[in-house]
């Protein structure tokens, strides 16, 4: 015979001593998101697109030579502003214009931290939630306009690389090879991910704020309910956010 009684004896045994049971298994242990720029990597870039400022470390300190692919052309924002020929530095120009219209700062990550997950993990019943919905809502439009850039990318870039004096074709030819380097398709899906955070945490503010009588949080700051689908719903919302979080910081495809 087994010495430990099951689920349905021990409710009612605890029933009889008119104890109450907490159904919450889980604790709101919310990742945090990797800080630092969101989205341009992997290329060699001056820090603005000035004449002087091209000359900075880093960049090719010998001329290039005439570029015969669209790669080559791209290459030309990394070779010292003072060294490409004339027909040359409008062509890096654009794309030094281009790359520090796309290289948007880290902050959105920065309130998604010390904000949004930060104010969810200290959230109490019946407290107002306006702040955090406000910060979810800036990470939102932060993601779309990332989203709107990169989307547009192709046409913004050949059309200002025209307007510069190179062919239609030879145009489209280096936005493309332009939009590889800047990684566009991962920048996309970064900025969708995003999304997904702020959707996932919109979910769970709902929640938490539509049913202020069914948790409340311990002397640690772990939430507790009584409330089996309560407790169902809460489990589910925060394991989304969790993979939502580990998708934003690359950890899962």
């Amino acid at each position: 015979m087994s010495l430990v009684p099951d689920e349905k004896d021990r409710t009612r045994s605890a029933k009889r001593r008119g104890l109450r049971l907490l159904f919450w298994p889980s604790i709101l242990v919310l990742g945090a998101v990797v800080a630092g720029a969101l989205l341009v990597k992997n290329l060699s870039l001056g820090s603005d697109s000035g004449p002087s400022s091209h000359a900075s470390a880093g960049t090719k300190p010998t001329p290039p030579a005439a570029p015969r692919t669209a790669e080559d052309y791209v290459d030309l924002i990394n070779y010292e502003y003072a060294l490409l020929r004339p027909d040359q530095r409008p062509i890096a120009t654009v794309l030094h214009e281009e790359v520090a219209s796309l290289n948007v700062s880290g902050q959105p990550l920065t309130v998604l931290n010390n904000v949004i997950l930060s104010g969810l993990q200290k959230l109490q019943p019946g407290d107002d939630a306006t702040p955090i919905r406000i910060a979810v809502q800036q990470c939102r439009s932060y993601a779309n306009e990332i989203d709107q850039r990169y989307q547009n990318i192709l046409n913004d870039v050949a059309a200002k690389l025209i307007s510069v004096n190179l062919s239609p074709a030879i145009a489209s030819a280096v936005a493309k090879a332009f939009a590889e380097r800047i990684q566009t398709t991962e920048a996309v899906a970064r900025a969708a991910a995003l999304n997904d955070v702020c959707t996932c945490v919109g979910s769970l503010l709902d929640l938490l704020s539509n049913n202020p009588t069914k948790w409340k949080r311990d002397s640690d700051g772990n939430l507790l309910s009584e409330d089996r689908a309560f407790t169902g719903q809460f489990n589910t919302s925060t394991k989304e956010l969790n993979t939502a979080i580990r998708k934003l910081n690359g950890d899962v495809p």
